[in-house]
């Protein structure tokens, strides 16, 4: 018996997934490690106790709640549960325990990354729908420069597209931007932008200020992404200094 507890427990804290077990109280008889660490308790911290002693009310609810219907339904159920920024999917179901009580176990999976992942494909279909009712390549460099800071999170970015006479015109560019920062250049004197229509090539500078031929429009730059469209035009982001400068998009207060 020992020895097959043994395995039991090697096999729970084996993954990353909370899992517990509760009584028919709802009080915890059984718990992994990685829930021990979710709670940041220990194990004799935990035991016996019920979820209204270890999370905040709110969860607690949460938690009761789905508990409750897993009873109920008599077989798993698969819920949501939001605890802060995070998202996590419960697979709860009915547990039979000695004396013939109903408990209830749970394995608990964190989602946020893949509820992330899931947001960004769906921003990115709206992105698409928005491209295919473009009427003008200004609007298209537009949708693309306003995808890329909504959904990739980019902070400052550009579309710069060659005219007929050679010369690197903005075609799109983040609301912030003052007219002054951007002009019409000839890629030679156009720095970083010019650099990668030149070579056709994609650069990535950790620091803008010590790049010779970089040539930042702002002090706060600090870092940038250069690539090139075809042989059309760049694309560029660049990133704040200091990380924490929010970007004031329109209709923002």
């Amino acid at each position: 018996f020992r020895k097959s507890e043994e395995r039991f427990r090697s096999f729970i804290n084996s993954t990353s997934d909370l899992v517990f077990l509760k009584d028919e109280k709802f009080r915890h008889i059984l718990v992994n490690e990685s829930y021990k660490e979710f709670l940041g308790k220990d194990e004799e911290e935990v035991i016996g106790k019920t979820d209204y002693d270890l999370l905040p009310e709110d969860l607690a609810d949460q938690c009761r709640e789905s508990d409750e219907k897993a009873l109920e339904a008599g077989k798993t159920i698969t819920v949501e549960e939001v605890f802060g920024n995070r998202v996590f999917e419960s697979n709860k179901f009915p547990v039979e325990l000695s004396g013939g009580e109903i408990g209830v176990g749970g394995i608990v999976k964190d989602i946020t990354q893949r509820k992330g992942v899931e947001k960004k494909l769906r921003e990115l279909h709206k992105t698409a729908s928005k491209l295919e009712g473009a009427e003008s390549e200004d609007e298209i460099c537009q949708i693309a420069v306003d995808a890329a800071e909504e959904i990739l999170e980019f902070s400052v970015c550009s579309i710069d597209l060659l005219d007929e006479s050679g010369k690197l015109v903005v075609k799109a560019v983040s609301t912030e931007v003052e007219p002054e920062d951007y002009m019409e250049r000839r890629p030679e004197n156009a720095g970083l932008a010019g650099k990668t229509v030149l070579n056709k090539e994609s650069y990535l500078l950790d620091d803008l200020h010590r790049a010779e031929d970089a040539k930042p429009v702002k002090e706060e730059y600090r870092s940038a992404i250069s690539v090139p469209i075809k042989d059309k035009g760049v694309f560029s982001n660049y990133i704040f200094r200091n990380r924490t400068l929010r970007r004031k998009r329109s209709g923002d207060g």
